[in-house]
């Protein structure tokens, strides 16, 4: 799943009370501006490889490194 169905199923869930609290959490946790991590989420910005991964922590699993970064983390590799 992408960043944004992560962030939309947890407020869905009763998780979070807003969207945007995902984006702050995600943010606090890489040391990043909240409005990038948007930018990420909503395909206006690459999201840079090195944050797929802890992405993928932060997520459980469920926003795997391949779905933002294929180009470097192909899901074949990774699906697995």
């Amino acid at each position: 799943m992408k960043l944004k169905e992560y962030a939309h199923k947890q407020k869905e869930s009763g998780q979070v009370e807003r969207i945007r609290d995902v984006w702050d959490r995600l943010a606090e946790q890489l040391e990043v501006h909240e409005s990038l991590i948007r930018l990420w989420a909503y395909d206006q910005k690459p999201m840079p490889p090195k944050y797929a991964i802890p992405i993928e922590r932060f997520t459980g699993g469920r926003v795997p490194r391949y779905e933002h970064c294929p180009e470097i983390y192909p899901r074949e590799e990774y699906a697995a």
